[in-house]
Formats: structure tokens, sequence, C-alpha cells
């Protein structure tokens, strides 16, 4: 899952032979996460492993590729580091009112599929668009 900064999340899955059964699971996840239960270690854990991913040493390249996408998705830096500040700052409580919020936006939501023929067989539950024919 990704959350971005303008309010938007998103899920992703890659050639997955069960499309309803996914969608069932990224639905429930928002629950899930309203209702976690964490120690303090655990929660812990999960902070420093979402800062380090943060703080993770890049090449020369790598910076300039990100800096690059902030600034063509008019991002600005400060974000970068309040966004960082209050993942430190992260109590259990919340991690609980995130789920909420994103359960709120789930309902909301828009799905998007892309494969092979094979999704013909979900053309009750889709609207199918063949990209190629268009």
């Amino acid at each position: 899952m990704i959350a971005s900064p303008r309010g938007t999340i998103q899920f992703y899955s890659f050639r997955d032979p069960q499309i309803q059964k996914t969608f069932e699971n990224f639905e429930n996840s928002t629950k899930w996460l309203s209702e976690l239960e964490l120690d303090k270690q655990s929660l812990d854990n999960y902070i420093i492993s979402s800062v380090a991913k943060i703080d993770a040493p890049s090449s020369p390249l790598a910076k300039i590729q990100i800096l690059d996408t902030y600034y063509f998705s008019d991002i600005d830096l400060s974000l970068i580091e309040k966004n960082r500040d209050q993942i430190i700052h992260t109590t259990l409580d919340d991690v609980h009112e995130a789920g909420r919020v994103f359960c709120k936006l789930a309902k909301n939501s828009s799905k998007c599929v892309f494969g092979t023929s094979a999704l013909n067989n979900y053309s009750d539950q889709f609207n199918i668009v063949d990209l190629f024919s268009v």
C-alpha cells in the first residue's frame, strides 16, 4: 500500500491469479489496520524500519532521480522531513486512526486491472477496455 501526501491510497498486486480475493484483502486491510494490536517493541521496530527506508544510503544518480520526482510532482522537500518526524513519533492510536481514514477513502475507490484476455472472465465485475483496439 502507498499513501500519498495528496490523500490517495494505492494498493498493488502483480500477476495475480485471484483478482477478486485480492480486492477483498485490500478492503479488509484497512479494518485490520484500525484494529491492529502491537506491543511497544513491535511498533518501535516498524518505525525504525520505516525511517530506515527514508534514510537509506543511495547513489548520486538515485538521489537525482528522487529529487527530479519531487520537483516534477511539486513535492516540497520539507514535507519529506515532516513525514519522517511524524513516523518517528507515531503511536498505536495514530495507526488505528490511519486505518479508519483509509477505510473511509476506500469506500470511494476505483479499481484498475491490467492483464491478458483472461480478464474477460471478470467482465461481470469490470468494464473491460482493450487498449490495443482503441
